[in-house]
């Protein structure tokens, strides 16, 4: 530009502006810059003035130009508004690149773990999933960095949902009427007498009936070490827990069926009795408190394999004393008078096992024992198996697909404990009785 270019670019940004009357911009003469004054016209004219008459690109120049005073208001207004359209545009712009680099280096963040753990991509459980439960927890979780670097992606979706959700879901059944009764579910002695067994000096296998308990006896008596299970207050309170879990109805199916092997006369059937209504037999006779009153006593102890499998690992108030305990002293006739009488809830004296450190899925066992420094040999017997004993599989056969809607939804009311506290689907046809949950799963009301 020519000094006179700069000079009429300046008069027409004064006129733009709208300064006030009495701005005078001069400048010296020997800058090479004309004066240039500006001024109002009749009160309502805005005059603008140079010492030059040149043509510049900023418009046609002269030695007088007038300009009505609205005129330079709509246009400062309308340069405020570009001003300020611009400047948000640019802030908003900003901050759009930033949260886009954000979303992308989460992505790829979330790629790389995907790429880590793609093993996880299972039936049970996906890459996805397992990337969700090691972020998103704010718990403590054992083990879990050690599971997913094992590939026991099983186990990871039961470890990750125990103990990161044990304590508000306990709290919340204590906490209703409508639930605090499953945790006054009938058990005997035997969840105490036949405990644990000792895996090494730090680890104990916590033994949950039809959970792996054979296939641990077996591994244990083939290294020549004590195989046999040990009472809870015996173990001490010094040994960490170790145990898996499976199925909620597929597990409450195999004590059905281990105790009609164990006890046929009582349960092999001897009419034309269909598979629905023979596990409605069974699930009312778990749901008696007072089965011996019933039923022949061993039939009753026996049910204990059927239990729902968070059962196992209560612990209730004080040392050594476990949910069986309790069950014991509670529903004994005096006291189970009481309890109607004065509302007293035993409920409240129950806790999750403080040594409890390991809960897995049982088709991942012996992953889950190598976790302890419990190397499992393959090559010994995994113990009992349904589909080679005749009985069982001949007259207990696991046949979820014959259960009529009505009993799928009391067999799922029986086990809510383990659909709350583990992580297992329902069948369909539970969604609407079990309390809390939905179709996506568990949702706690707390």
């Amino acid at each position: 530009f020519s000094r006179s270019d700069i000079r009429y670019c300046i008069q027409r940004l004064l006129l733009l502006l709208g300064q006030l009357p009495s701005v005078v911009l001069k400048m010296e003469e020997n800058s090479s810059t004309p004066t240039i004054e500006v001024g109002l016209l009749n009160g309502n004219e805005l005059t603008a003035s140079s010492s030059s008459g040149d043509r510049g690109p900023c418009g046609p120049s002269a030695g007088r130009m007038v300009v009505k005073p609205w005129k330079v208001i709509v246009s400062v207004v309308l340069l405020g508004s570009i001003v300020s359209i611009d400047l948000w545009a640019t802030s908003f712009l900003s901050t759009a690149k930033k949260s886009v680099r954000s979303i992308e280096a989460n992505r790829l963040a979330k790629q790389r773990r995907i790429v880590a753990f793609d093993h996880c991509n299972v039936e049970d459980g996906t890459s996805r999933s397992m990337v969700r439960f090691v972020n998103t927890t704010t718990v403590a979780i054992p083990h879990l960095q050690e599971m997913l670097e094992k590939k026991q992606c099983l186990s990871v979706k039961q470890q990750y949902h125990f103990f990161s959700k044990k304590d508000q879901v306990l709290d919340w059944i204590k906490s209703s009427p409508k639930l605090r009764p499953l945790l006054n579910i009938r058990s005997s002695y035997l969840l105490s007498k036949y405990f644990a067994y000792v895996l090494n000096e730090k680890y104990a296998f916590r033994h949950i009936f039809k959970d792996g308990g054979t296939t641990v006896e077996y591994q244990l008596k083939e290294r020549g070490k004590n195989f046999h299970q040990l009472n809870e207050d015996v173990l001490g309170n010094d040994m960490k827990l170790v145990a898996v879990v499976r199925d909620p109805i597929d597990h409450f199916l195999s004590g059905w069926a281990e105790c009609g092997k164990r006890l046929p006369k009582f349960l092999v059937p001897q009419n034309n009795t269909s598979y629905d209504e023979r596990i409605q037999m069974w699930l009312n006779l778990m749901e008696l408190q007072e089965c011996g009153r019933h039923f022949d006593r061993a039939l009753c102890l026996c049910s204990d394999h059927s239990l729902p499998q968070a059962v196992f690992l209560f612990k209730g108030k004080g040392p050594g004393t476990t949910v069986s305990t309790i069950s014991l002293f509670c529903f004994t006739m005096k006291m189970h008078q009481r309890y109607h009488q004065t509302n007293i809830h035993f409920s409240v004296f129950l806790k999750i096992h403080p040594n409890l450190e390991i809960v897995g899925h049982i088709k991942e066992l012996d992953g889950v024992l190598e976790l302890v420094n419990f190397g499992f040999n393959s090559s010994i017997s995994t113990g009992r198996n349904a589909t080679e004993n005749p009985v069982k599989a001949t007259h207990f056969p696991k046949r979820i697909d014959l259960l009529s809607q009505n009993t799928l939804q009391k067999l799922c009311q029986f086990l809510a404990l383990d659909y709350y506290f583990f992580d297992f689907e329902p069948p369909e046809e539970c969604h609407s009785v079990l309390e809390g949950r939905n179709s996506s799963g568990l949702s706690l009301a707390i």
